[in-house]
């Protein structure tokens, strides 16, 4: 994330997680863990909508969400989501790896298929100085 940070000059980070956002916990957790330079906000996928409709265009912004569903239901209340770059996902049940460090469930590719046929460029790009690797490139 810092390293991505620093390619995008950013200076916020917005973390779209239903779950997360209800729990003062993990949020608390999430902003410590962050660099003491960003500001970090973790909402809803409603809050989020208008968090984005409303951010700054001088502002630079990282929006990071656990799985590829957040951003289809973003793009389904509006949201213009030009690209989208898949980073690690991690082993879990039901998760087969396709690309190094990715591994998606079935259900999470096509997702990935159905936000990339709405128009959005979706591509596989883990470290900024790595090839991207567009998802058409990727088999399940």
């Amino acid at each position: 994330m810092t390293a991505w940070s620093k390619i995008y000059k950013t200076n916020r980070i917005l973390v779209i997680d239903d779950e997360t956002a209800g729990n003062d916990f993990l949020i608390q957790v999430m902003k410590m863990a962050a660099p003491s330079e960003y500001r970090v906000e973790i909402v809803t996928t409603e809050k989020a909508v208008e968090w984005i409709a409303n951010d700054p265009p001088d502002k630079k912004t990282m929006v990071l969400v656990k799985g590829p569903e957040t951003i289809r239901r973003l793009i389904e209340l509006g949201v213009s989501v030009p690209e989208l770059n898949v980073g690690n996902m991690g082993a879990a049940a039901g998760r087969k790896t396709v690309f190094r460090s990715l591994q998606l469930s079935k259900k999470e590719y096509d997702t990935l298929r159905e936000i990339q046929e709405k128009g959005t460029r979706v591509y596989i790009q883990i470290f900024p100085d790595a090839k991207s690797v567009e998802l058409d490139k990727i088999k399940y």
